[in-house]
């Protein structure tokens, strides 16, 4: 696996961490919360789209703190400043962080995720039947989506 992501984030420019270096793989149960605390987070005029775009900021921010920098993303005090220096108020990210709906919340996507098998991270699901697990070449989606489109 180290080896085909290395060469996948390398053809793209993306910084990665020799994966033989990363001492743990941290429970992510708190960066789940975090992500799911940036939907929640306030509308403006365009409504949905300011927290669809925090969420991706919280994100991209839990995906440079691991695998570009080693950081623990199991840590509280990580997680706490990767949502703050992303734009994220402190209250909101302390909110996620300490509220037992969210926390509920994300237990009860776990166990979705789990009752459609789903063990691999990144997992897409196309049409709610053919899945494309772990790190693809972005033909491996193509081909997914378009045998679910015509039915194959």
């Amino acid at each position: 696996m180290a080896g085909h992501l290395g060469d996948a984030a390398a053809a793209d420019g993306l910084p990665l961490l020799d994966l033989r270096t990363l001492e743990r793989r941290p429970s992510t149960f708190l960066a789940h919360r975090l992500l799911a605390g940036a939907l929640e987070e306030g509308e403006d005029e365009e409504g949905d789209v300011v927290r669809r775009s925090l969420q991706q900021r919280v994100g991209l921010g839990l995906l440079a703190a691991y695998w570009a920098r080693g950081e623990d993303v199991g840590d509280r005090e990580v997680v706490e400043r990767i949502g703050e220096a992303v734009g994220m108020p402190a209250e909101r990210v302390v909110a996620a962080l300490d509220d037992d709906l969210t926390a509920t919340s994300v237990r009860l996507e776990e166990s979705r995720a789990a009752e459609l098998g789903i063990r691999a991270v990144p997992t897409f699901v196309f049409g709610g039947r053919i899945a494309v697990s772990g790190a693809q070449q972005p033909q491996a989606l193509v081909d997914a989506a378009r045998r679910v489109l015509t039915g194959a």
